[in-house]
């Protein structure tokens, strides 16, 4: 293993630690801050679950292209969600693939807390750690033509934007539970 990846596990597991015990109420933080394709978000902490290790995804056929495929993780199966793909924005994945087309992909996967009823991961670039209200100067709800599942805009005070995103409402909602392309036969 190289000093880089021993590092990055390192990172995940203080992550995955923080992410525990701020569960169980000893933490202020709201939300895991991450990046996907450029652009940031926060996840309620109540709704995500563990940082995943990387893992090689195994690709599905008849499936929705936002939909990578699954991976195991000590022995645990999840569906892979590439969200900004899913959300009409560049596939975070499909540039990483044509900058580097024979190398795994160098993202994390961020799991969605099991009490949800879900078994997916969803791929980000690069986790910022937990944030809490105070880490903000400003918030304005997201507009009436969004998804419902888009929850308020925060932003720091270096003037950057971070979209908070309802992840159970994303998972109740039917098109990201709807994986599968219809095939004709």
């Amino acid at each position: 293993m190289s000093d880089s990846q021993g590092r990055m596990r390192d990172f995940q597991e203080r992550i995955t630690q923080r992410l525990a015990l701020a569960q169980q109420g000893s933490q202020t933080a709201n939300w895991l801050a991450a990046s996907i394709a450029g652009e940031r978000y926060l996840f309620p902490l109540a709704q995500a679950g563990e940082i995943v290790p990387a893992a090689t995804i195994s690709k599905l056929p008849y499936t929705k292209q936002w939909f990578l495929g699954v991976i195991n993780s000590r022995g645990r199966i999840y569906g892979v969600v590439d969200l900004a793909a899913y959300m009409g924005q560049t596939s975070v994945t499909n540039e990483i693939q044509k900058i580097r087309p024979n190398r795994q992909l160098d993202i994390s996967f961020l799991g969605l807390n099991t009490v949800l009823g879900t078994n997916v991961v969803l791929c980000v670039e690069k986790i910022y750690g937990l944030k809490t209200v105070e880490d903000f100067v400003d918030s304005t709800l997201a507009p009436l033509n969004q998804p419902n599942w888009l929850g308020f805009l925060y932003k720091d005070p270096d003037s950057i934007h971070w979209q908070e995103i309802n992840l159970q409402r994303l998972t109740q909602t039917q098109t990201f539970l709807s994986v599968g392309v219809l095939v004709e036969i």
